[in-house]
């Protein structure tokens, strides 16, 4: 969990979690310089429940992406979950996607990655959509290949689960990646991993004003939801315009070594 003056709501997605039916978990927790009580909050928790972590930040503020990326390298896991501050889990959420996980086979030297739909909420929770796919008319099942999925970005990082393999690969970090599930999905796809999905929502994905920012497009949440369908459109462009996923990654790599060469001259 990356978090970041979450103070509001972080308790509601705390308590959905450990109501999960599938138990065996840890919280790792990497907070970015929270200047409310959240930090507070999760100590509260930790004292009533062992499997809570948190990762001293060494007082750097890092932003959202790379806060979770900084925080899926130092845990060392078979499995990880991305979890924002603010949603609510349904109780079959690990559950369901661990299963989904297993149906793929994957052995330690494969990548594998599993997604899910979700439900959009209001602040209150008062339901928005009972499905995302649904709501932006997008099934799982259109695509002959993985290449649009990880792309467009329908996978949200707070549906994943992927395996150890699957981190591996997603370092280093480009500096032209956009997200942090926009980035682990388009590593999968390259290095030809296992994808599954489980389509019936397994969230409640909160859409408010006060996140991070109090603007919900700039904000956390809105950033990693709304990222695909307007900052990366042009980018969208090239990559069919090239004709791959694949393509489209060398040429973010490749821009980010360009400019870390320039910056070196």
């Amino acid at each position: 969990m990356a978090t970041y003056n979450g103070e509001k709501f972080i308790g509601e997605q705390l308590n959905s979690l450990f109501a999960q039916t599938y138990t065996d978990w840890t919280l790792f927790v990497r907070d970015d310089g929270s200047k409310d009580h959240t930090i507070s909050i999760i100590e509260s928790y930790q004292k009533k429940h062992h499997n809570i972590v948190i990762i001293d930040n060494e007082g750097h503020n890092l932003g959202p992406f790379m806060n979770f990326m900084a925080l899926l390298q130092e845990v060392d896991s078979p499995l990880y979950m991305f979890i924002d501050q603010d949603d609510v889990w349904l109780p079959n959420k690990i559950e369901n996607e661990i299963a989904a996980f297993r149906s793929l086979n994957c052995d330690e030297t494969t990548p594998g990655m599993v997604f899910t739909n979700l439900q959009l909420v209001d602040e209150n929770l008062n339901v928005l959509s009972t499905s995302f796919w649904k709501s932006i008319h997008f099934s799982p099942h259109i695509f002959n290949s993985f290449t649009e999925q990880a792309f467009i970005g329908y996978i949200t990082g707070c549906t994943m689960l992927f395996n150890k393999k699957a981190k591996e690969i997603s370092f280093p970090v480009a500096k032209y990646a956009p997200m942090h599930d926009w980035w682990v999905a388009i590593c999968v796809y390259k290095a030809n991993g296992k994808v599954g999905f489980v389509e019936t929502p397994q969230m409640l994905y909160r859409k408010h004003d006060n996140n991070v920012t109090g603007n919900f497009v700039n904000s956390q949440k809105g950033k990693s939801l709304c990222v695909r369908f307007k900052e990366m459109a042009t980018q969208y462009q090239l990559m069919r315009n090239c004709g791959a996923v694949s393509s489209f990654y060398n040429y973010i790599c490749l821009k980010s070594k360009i400019k870390n060469t320039r910056k070196n001259i």
